[in-house]
């Protein structure tokens, strides 16, 4: 539209005309100012989303961090429970050889103890026969 043109209408159709151009400006205006809250809004929403998106990536990768050492301490914690059970196993095997030979030892001893102890029996018998026969042919005698 030409400004001649607007001018016509304006002056043949007067008052309501600027009314009328006043209202179209005004609904122009509030449009411009709507579309630039409506951008304004999608701009920060896509602000927010992006800011979430790395607050959540570098979450995540904390996240991975922590979970990556956490299994590393439980490896290195393994390895060492192994490490320790073979330890206590060998030690234990030791222990067991050791005791198995004073076992053994023991039961040497005991054995020979025991012949020892069956030869003084026998001479404790032999012994006390010999008292028995002498108190024998001493009543023998007395008689």
């Amino acid at each position: 539209m030409e400004i001649t043109e607007l001018l016509s209408y304006l002056t043949e159709f007067g008052s309501l005309a600027m009314f009328a151009a006043f209202l179209y400006h005004q609904y122009n205006k509030s449009n411009q100012k709507l579309d630039k809250l409506v951008d304004d809004f999608q701009k920060s929403l896509k602000d927010i989303e992006t800011s979430h998106k790395e607050d959540e990536e570098k979450l995540r990768a904390r996240y991975d961090k922590v979970i990556e050492q956490q299994r590393k301490d439980i490896e290195e914690l393994r390895e060492a429970q192994s490490s320790e059970k073979t330890q206590i196993r060998a030690n234990l095997s030791v222990k067991l050889e050791e005791i198995h030979r004073t076992v053994f030892a023991n039961m040497k001893k005991v054995d020979g103890n025991t012949d020892l102890l069956k030869e003084g029996l026998i001479v404790l018998q032999d012994v006390q026969l010999e008292k028995k026969a002498r108190e024998l042919a001493k009543k023998q005698g007395d008689t």
